[in-house]
């Protein structure tokens, strides 16, 4: 970038990009979507981390831990690095023609490499820790344990993938600095590979959606337990809708020359896709040991009689009235 321009110039002063005819760019108060990453993702953050918790513990009181609460962890931990590094790139959440040249240096080029490195983490692991839990939920239809199985390789494929051109790419080789990736342009390489890898895990999710339906309408329980289950595994819909739409922005980030703020909307689909993945997968646990900690303490059983004692008595003073 700064190869293109007079020596001595100050790259503080110029715009990353070109505005549209009209618009001047704006260093100091642009419109920016960082308000909505940071509120998305920490919330979401939140949520995660509490589910994951609740999971670990109720496993561990049941003494039920498994390969499958240590892949979940490994997600979590995954997504939170992720979420770090969104962080860390908090200023460049606005269009590109209201970003300071100066801002492309080596230090935005390492948070772009921890990106590639965790993403791919988080959302593998997350994924896996659900199919996982389908193989404990399911374990007599040998036709089901060899579907998981399949989505299993197939996820760790897709995603691990990224874990070999990511380093190659993104980072800097023998004899070359980080700044150096900004005047070869290596890791823009990569935008392709997203959108490619984008496809291929709506396929996955759409895969981890459908896989439990069939044999779920087949199992001889009560109707509140199987809508219970229905519930708990259609909450997979949600990542595959945020998935869709990451999809969507990881195309616009090849067609679009504004790539910060298509990258800004590709966080927040990653990011809710990410999380989504990691709660669907504790919700079981998480919710035994809601049922257990929360639904049985006193607090709530006296909160949850005061509730029905009002109700009973502002029915029985409405039938009152009526009379």
């Amino acid at each position: 970038m700064s190869g293109a321009l007079p020596p001595g110039m100050d790259l503080c002063k110029i715009p990353a990009m070109m505005p549209p005819p009209g618009v001047i760019p704006n260093f100091e108060n642009p419109t920016t979507l960082a308000p909505t990453i940071i509120g998305v993702s920490s919330v979401l953050t939140a949520i995660a981390t509490v589910f994951t918790i609740g999971r670990i513990i109720n496993n561990y009181q049941v003494r039920n831990i498994k390969i499958a609460d240590y892949i979940i962890v490994l997600g979590w931990m995954g997504s939170v690095g992720y979420w770090i590094s969104i962080m860390g790139l908090t200023r460049f959440h606005r269009h590109q023609w209201d970003v300071p040249a100066c801002w492309y240096n080596g230090d935005f080029m390492k948070w772009v490499f921890v990106q590639g490195i965790f993403v791919p983490l988080g959302i593998m692991f997350s994924k896996i820790a659900i199919l996982l839990l389908y193989l404990q939920v399911f374990t007599v239809e040998r036709k089901m344990r060899i579907a998981i199985w399949v989505g299993i390789v197939a996820t760790s494929l897709i995603y691990g993938y990224s874990l070999i051109v990511v380093p190659y790419f993104a980072a800097p080789h023998i004899g070359e600095t980080w700044d150096d990736l900004l005047i070869n342009k290596r890791p823009w390489k990569l935008t392709p590979t997203g959108a490619e890898q984008g496809s291929l895990a709506v396929l996955i999710d759409l895969y981890i959606l459908i896989l439990p339906f069939p044999v779920l309408s087949t199992l001889k329980l009560k109707k509140r337990r199987r809508l219970k289950l229905f519930f708990v595994f259609g909450t997979a819909s949600l990542g595959v809708l945020a998935s869709v739409l990451a999809l969507v922005f990881k195309v616009k980030l090849i067609i679009d020359e504004d790539g910060t703020w298509a990258q800004a909307q590709t966080y927040i689909c990653v990011i809710v896709e990410n999380y989504i993945a990691v709660i669907v997968a504790c919700m079981p646990a998480f919710a035994h040991f809601c049922e257990v900690h929360i639904g049985e303490s006193q607090v709530f059983k006296s909160i949850s009689s005061k509730i029905f004692v009002s109700q009973k008595t502002g029915s029985e003073g409405s039938a009152l009235q009526k009379g």
